[in-house]
């Protein structure tokens, strides 16, 4: 990942107010993150997703991942 970018996208981010976004974009937005909500609630309760989050939250994965986060510093 190219720091500079990341960098200027964070602090684009954070500078950035609600007012600034046009209303069709706060408009999308909503609708997706309505949709993201729906999405998770409804599949929360199907079939393996306990063995998922089991397998997420387990140590030797959470071991990995910092491992590889400490990798890309």
């Amino acid at each position: 990942v190219d720091m500079d970018v990341m960098t200027n996208l964070v602090d684009w981010t954070l500078k950035t107010r609600y007012e600034d976004l046009p209303p069709s974009v706060v408009e999308v937005a909503k609708k997706l993150t309505l949709d993201t909500l729906g999405v998770a609630i409804a599949g929360s309760t199907a079939l393996g997703v306990m063995t998922v989050v089991d397998l997420v939250a387990s140590p030797e994965t959470e071991a990995k991942v910092k491992q590889e986060f400490e990798r890309e510093k």
